[in-house]
């Protein structure tokens, strides 16, 4: 987000899913840098997104392709789209309507879907027709470059000094059973 898509004071971003804990740090980033914000979230947790990240309920939707999302988004934007789209979910990233990038924006995923997608030809082949640049971050093979990793350290350092990055909310597990069963269902820290 900071390093490929260059985000920028002002910016319009969609973030899909953010209830994941990539996404809420985007979100931070995004909030820090006067960035307005769509988010995706399940309609259980979209209370939850409100109150704890302070997301308007006008701008947090049920589905990345619900028409309502489109329509806001689009109606906010002068017709344009969004700037950004992050994708953090394990769903295709081609559930994301490119029609809310504008054009020359930007698409960051950093699932494994989302690698699958770009590899397969499917998301590039739409990202090409807006022009769009399409961002894919594979933490586990960004290890075998140790200068890409002190870059992303001192970034950190930096935005967690700075106050852009804002440590999550978590709940520490003492049994293992019932982290299993959080992992599995994929509850919130603070559900």
């Amino acid at each position: 987000l900071v390093i490929k898509a260059n985000i920028q004071p002002g910016q319009t971003v969609l973030i899909n899913d953010i209830c994941t804990g990539v996404a809420q740090a985007v979100y931070h980033i995004c909030r820090y840098r006067s960035c307005p914000v769509w988010v995706v979230c399940s309609v259980a947790k979209r209370a939850w997104v409100h109150e704890n990240l302070g997301i308007e309920l006008d701008c947090i939707f049920d589905s990345p392709i619900n028409p309502l999302l489109r329509d806001s988004v689009l109606e906010s934007t002068d017709g344009e789209g969004v700037d950004i789209v992050v994708c953090s979910s394990e769903q295709s990233v081609v559930a994301v309507d490119f029609n809310l990038l504008k054009r020359f924006g930007h698409f960051c995923t950093v699932t494994q879907s989302g690698k699958r997608d770009i590899f397969s030809g499917t998301c590039l082949q739409i990202a090409a027709k807006k022009h769009v640049s399409v961002h894919f971050c594979d933490a586990i093979a960004m290890l075998a470059c140790p200068r890409l990793c002190e870059q992303l350290q001192l970034s950190v350092e930096e935005g967690l000094s700075s106050g852009e990055v804002v440590p999550l909310k978590c709940r520490v597990h003492h049994e293992v059973e019932s982290a299993l069963l959080a992992a599995q269902n994929r509850t919130h820290p603070e559900a």
